[in-house]
């Protein structure tokens, strides 16, 4: 009567020794996973952000166009470090290669060009007239993008008095004016002129818009 017993604890003895040894060989296994198991290259962490220039009212590329691109936030200033900035090429193409992940803002410059416009529509993107910002995954690169620069307008004319006399030394005013909430009517002075000896002025660089010109207020020591 006493030998079942002790063949049923050796019984269950045997197969809890062998139980161990399938947790050891599992656990040893999965640290090896664990130890072989490397995480991500920072170049692999690295993106690009690309795309083209274009005119607004023709479509046509814009070469030797100013790029900046600049981090956002500190975490991003510290692994992309300062500011860089490339120009575009004939095709109006620029291309800033192996960029960090993080929080950064796109602005655009070129002489006889003001306001941006942006693409819309896309989750990384935030428009604003004078910048884009973007929020660059690891790995991410962000292609084809299409910015179009509005040409700058051009104010020019002549002041004369009511003798029709030239008046030089005179300030002129190009105010832009706007329609906020509400129907309220915003004016904004966007660019100032004096007139030469001829009473002639001339305001450059001036985004769309309807204008005013405003005219008044003598420079004195001219």
């Amino acid at each position: 009567m006493t030998r079942r017993p002790a063949r049923e604890l050796r019984h269950f003895l045997s197969c809890l020794n062998a139980l161990a040894v399938s947790c050891l060989c599992m656990a040893m296994a999965i640290a090896a996973q664990t130890r072989d198991a490397k995480p991500p290259s920072d170049s692999q962490s690295r993106g690009q952000i690309s795309g083209h220039v274009y005119r607004s009212d023709t479509g046509e590329p814009i070469p030797r166009a100013e790029i900046e691109l600049s981090a956002t936030d500190q975490a991003t200033a510290d692994t992309a470090g300062g500011k860089r900035i490339v120009r575009t090429g004939e095709d109006g193409a620029f291309s800033f290669p192996d960029v960090p992940p993080g929080r950064y803002q796109l602005e655009v410059w070129r002489n006889g060009f003001t306001e941006s416009s942006w693409p819309r529509g896309e989750p990384a993107f935030e428009g604003r007239t004078d910048r884009l910002s973007i929020s660059l995954k690891p790995g991410e690169k962000l292609e084809n993008l299409r910015i179009r620069l509005h040409p700058a307008g051009v104010l020019a004319g002549q002041i004369s008095d009511e003798e029709h006399d030239a008046v030089p030394g005179l300030e002129v005013y190009a105010l832009l004016v706007k329609f906020v909430r509400g129907g309220r009517r915003q004016i904004s002075a966007m660019g100032r002129a004096i007139t030469d000896d001829l009473g002639d002025f001339r305001i450059a660089n001036l985004p769309p818009g309807p204008y005013y010109v405003r005219a008044g207020g003598l420079i004195h020591g001219r």
